[in-house]
């Protein structure tokens, strides 16, 4: 036998050990996501049920996780609306009628997600491609002057989300930075 067979990195047991962690988080994330429909699907069945809902899930979030409260509510709320089928686009979009089709659509995502976030999505409605006119045309082209935004506008929002999370302006600059030199690379 041959030591070309046997492995040599130095940090094997710690990236083993990673992977253990990853493991678990990927079966609580499940978990989590489990508990959550079900609870829906016993409990919330009209509008002011998932008013109440999410107002408890939102309350009870904020005692731990206070920076994403409304992202976590927002991905549980398009959760509650397919459920109980109270969201006329999502609605269209899937092809629902009665909570039945909510929750057979549910069951069918969950299989294939990792938790509340890959449901979330799953769930999403795809944004719709601009036409262009030009058939199959993967090239995407630059607005013209009129419609070109100015560098204040289009980092208006994220800005608006760093600062929201905590980032200070110094730490915003050191990252854009960053950014800068990661790019040059």
């Amino acid at each position: 036998m041959s030591n070309a067979n046997q492995n040599t990195n130095p940090f094997l047991a710690v990236e083993m050990a990673g992977k253990d962690v990853a493991i678990a988080q990927q079966d609580a994330a499940r978990s989590v996501m489990s508990v959550a429909v079900e609870t829906i699907k016993k409990n919330v069945h009209t509008k002011e049920d998932a008013k109440a809902f999410l107002t408890g899930y939102a309350e009870q979030i904020a005692t731990t996780n206070k920076d994403s409260v409304k992202s976590l509510k927002s991905r549980m709320a398009r959760i509650v609306k397919v459920l109980i089928v109270s969201d006329e686009k999502l609605n269209e979009f899937h092809k629902l009628s009665k909570p039945a089709d909510g929750q057979k659509l549910i069951a069918k995502l969950s299989k294939k997600c990792d938790g509340l976030k890959p449901l979330y999505d799953a769930l999403a409605i795809p944004s719709a491609e601009p036409v262009t006119g030009e058939g199959d045309s993967e090239t995407e082209t630059e607005p013209t002057d009129a419609d070109k935004k100015t560098l204040p506008e289009i980092f208006a929002e994220p800005m608006k989300q760093a600062r929201h999370h905590g980032y200070t302006t110094d730490e915003i600059v050191a990252e854009l930075s960053r950014m800068q030199i990661d790019l040059a690379s």
